[in-house]
Formats: C-alpha cells, sequence, structure tokens
C-alpha cells in the first residue's frame, strides 16, 4: 500500500458545513456564467465581460444564501430530525429561512436601502425553498439507486 504524500499529510480537512456550501458555488459559477454569455450574445456585447461578472454575481448570491442556510440549519439543528426513511423534516424550512436572510442582505446593499431588504427577502425564501425542494428530491433518488444496487448486488451474490 502507497504512503501519503507531505502534502496530503499536512492537508487540513474542510469542515462539513465549508464543503456544503463550496459544492453548491460551483453550479451558482456555471450558471451566472451561461446567463451572462447569453446575455452578451442577445445584446451583442462582450461574451467574456457578461459571462464573469454574471458568474461572480451568482456566486456571491449563493455564498449569502447557501452561507445563511447552513447558519440557520446549525441553529436549528436540535429542531431538525430524521423520518424512517432517512429525510430530514424541515431541511426545506431551513432552506426556505436562509433565502430570506441573505436575499434581505442582498437585497438591501444592491438597493441601497433597509427597505430593500423586503423584495430580496421574498425573492431568495422562494428561491431558497426551491432548491430545497430540488435537494430533497436528488438526495432521495440517490438513496433510492443506492438501495436499488445494494440488493441488486446481494441478489448476485446469492
Amino acid at each position: 500500500m502507497a504512503q501519503p504524500s507531505s502534502a496530503e499529510e499536512d492537508r487540513v480537512p474542510l469542515p462539513p458545513w465549508i464543503d456544503h456550501i463550496g459544492s453548491r458555488l460551483l453550479p451558482c459559477l456555471l450558471v451566472g456564467s451561461a446567463s451572462g454569455a447569453s446575455l452578451a450574445t442577445l445584446r451583442n456585447h462582450s461574451v467574456r465581460f457578461y459571462a464573469i461578472s454574471m458568474g461572480t454575481s451568482f456566486m456571491m448570491c449563493g455564498t449569502a444564501v447557501y452561507g445563511c442556510e447552513r447558519l440557520v440549519s446549525w441553529g436549528m439543528s436540535d429542531r431538525l430530525s430524521v423520518d424512517e426513511n432517512g429525510k430530514i423534516q424541515g431541511s426545506v424550512m431551513t432552506h426556505a429561512i436562509g433565502g430570506a436572510l441573505g436575499g434581505g442582505a442582498i437585497g438591501s446593499i444592491f438597493r441601497r436601502s433597509p427597505w430593500g431588504a423586503i423584495p430580496g427577502a421574498a425573492m431568495f425564501a422562494l428561491i431558497g425553498a426551491g432548491l430545497g425542494v430540488c435537494e430533497d428530491s436528488w438526495r432521495d433518488y440517490c438513496r433510492d439507486q443506492r438501495e436499488l444496487r445494494e440488493s441488486e448486488n446481494r441478489s448476485r451474490r446469492l
């Protein structure tokens, strides 16, 4: 068995909540960059500039929303429960609250007014709830596929 290199030994593992946020920022970057490139093409402007600026804007919004969602999830961890299917109860609620908090911060910064927090919170609460439903569905799908593979492997061994 190969010995790990000194670079692998010195590497500090990321806390799970940072890894959770980081794994969601790449899709934010990709969606923002694709949206920016499409908008630049429609407006006949620089594709590179629009793709970079919208990609970074989407990443900043994703950081605010998912960071707040992780804080809400951590704060409500004693209230969240796991049902018999392994599904976390209340995870859509944490996504909606995190979206409202992050969206409120983004809205007030964007509008340069505390009143800008209201439409930002409303919009990102809906987006957060929708993403929570999508994440729950994806988690259920992955769990079902894993169980299906495990049952197929058990039946092959017999």
